[in-house]
């Protein structure tokens, strides 16, 4: 393989090998940052899911202190006290219970307004307001207090009925203390809420009733559109799921309770992964409700997803600044490697040629190299060493002659030859060593061996 071939192939594999290494320098970076952005969405999606169930126990403690009041506690006594005097208590709750679920929707009875507008339904109502003007929307839909019975004593409005024992959230709150139902739409407060049962007792802990709070499910959702007017990345969207894979939310257009579609790939706890499913290829991270508190947690599922392409765009034009750079340096590269390849390849033609050149006889043949590197160094060897091989030469033909010159004499001390031939053979021997040896004596002086003759 000749040397300019190697050269060639040397830079080549330089290039090659600058190349990978920025290849592999950027996909590890890509990765890097891939990760740092899940890590910090889990981050943020974990707080704002303990700032919702925060929310929700905040609800909660705000009632568990209002089951202590003592307007509530009067009432609730009271209705007990009421009920303990009749002879067939559940025979008079069923028949209530009949005729108020009987009255047209619109339609308020005698009874219920007792049950309305009475001082604990007034107070009630009060503290909905005061809860209203200060979040700036309806905070809660309804709230009623029933007896120890089931039956209800005191509310904010009508209710869809008047029973409530038959209920889970009541038994739950009653056996437990504090209940909280999955989401759904509450007919009577007309929102979409989830509801809250919690157990009322008596200074001596004794269970009196239960309070029901429709808890409006717009205060979860101003969590979570607080983060996403915050958001990092303009591609984020947020969707809250509840645990049967429903949506409850999401920043993005939906419809309440439809199934989610990721729903199979977020169950099974906190995570992320990648789909295409939406267009681009987006990162999906996802973490689940752990409660806070009196909450235990609901099971809902927070997701945020973004389009990787805007995750990795400090990544990208990064990518596009070291490409630009990359280029330049290799055209750089190039040039000087194309300058050093002409600077060797010219010297190595110069020695080829004037190889070629002795080769062919021609001992006066040199290398002219002017630079000041080893290629100078190993041409004023080069040429040393042609010149010894000349100075060589004449010796050798020099010594030839007079061989020459010795057989010429003997042949004409045997009489082999005559005088005349003699003569003549002689005067031209005689003057080639003459010839010779004036040249050598010329290279000597070239060399500074010996002076000049004026």
């Amino acid at each position: 393989m000749k040397v300019q071939t190697k050269l060639i192939l040397g830079f080549l594999i330089i290039y090659l090998l600058f190349g990978l290494a920025v290849s592999f320098s950027l996909y590890e970076s890509s990765n890097a940052l891939e990760k740092t952005v899940i890590r910090d969405l889990q981050t943020l999606i974990q707080e704002i899911t303990g700032h919702i169930d925060a929310y929700v126990n905040e609800r909660i403690e705000d009632f568990i202190v209002f089951s202590k009041d003592l307007t509530l506690q009067e009432f609730v006594l009271q209705s007990n006290a009421e009920f303990e005097k009749l002879s067939d208590i559940q025979g008079y709750i069923g028949q209530k219970d009949r005729e108020w679920v009987s009255a047209q929707k619109n339609e308020i009875t005698p009874f219920m307004q007792q049950l309305i507008n009475n001082k604990l339904g007034d107070e009630m109502r009060e503290n909905i307001k005061f809860y209203g003007e200060n979040y700036g929307y309806r905070l809660y839909g309804e709230v009623f207090v029933t007896n120890r019975h089931g039956a209800n004593a005191a509310q904010t409005g009508k209710t869809s009925d008047y029973r409530q024992d038959d209920e889970e959230w009541w038994q739950k709150a009653k056996e437990n203390g504090v209940y909280v139902e999955e989401m759904e739409y509450d007919e009577s407060a007309d929102v979409y809420s989830t509801a809250i049962g919690i157990r009322v007792e008596d200074e001596n802990k004794n269970f009196i009733g239960v309070i029901k709070v429709v808890l409006n499910i717009e205060g979860v959702i101003g969590v979570i559109s607080e983060a996403e007017a915050e958001k990092k990345y303009g591609s984020e969207e947020f969707t809250l799921v509840d645990a049967n894979g429903n949506v409850i939310f999401s920043t993005r257009e939906y419809k309440i309770f439809e199934p989610y579609s990721f729903s199979s790939e977020v169950k099974d706890g906190p995570g992320y992964f990648k789909s295409k499913a939406l267009g681009a290829e987006r990162l999906f991270i996802h973490m689940h409700s752990e409660g806070s508190r009196n909450f235990k947690g609901l099971g809902w599922i927070l997701v945020v997803d973004v389009e990787k392409n805007d995750v990795l765009e400090p990544i990208n034009r990064l990518i596009v600044v070291i490409l630009v750079f990359t280029i330049i340096l290799i055209l750089l590269a190039f040039l000087i490697g194309l300058y050093i390849y002409s600077a060797i390849s010219s010297s190595l033609k110069k020695f080829e040629n004037t190889i070629n050149e002795i080769a062919k006889g021609n001992l006066e043949a040199r290398v002219d190299i002017k630079t000041k590197d080893e290629f100078n160094a190993l041409a004023i060897a080069f040429n040393s060493m042609a010149d010894e091989l000349k100075n060589l030469k004449r010796t050798e033909k020099r010594q030839k002659m007079k061989k020459e010159l010795e057989a010429l004499e003997a042949s004409y001390k045997t009489g082999f030859i005559s005088e005349e031939t003699y003569k003549r053979e002689r005067k031209r021997l005689e003057e080639s060593v003459i010839r010779a040896a004036n040249v050598d004596a010329k290279l000597l002086q070239e060399k500074g061996l010996i002076e000049k003759k004026e």
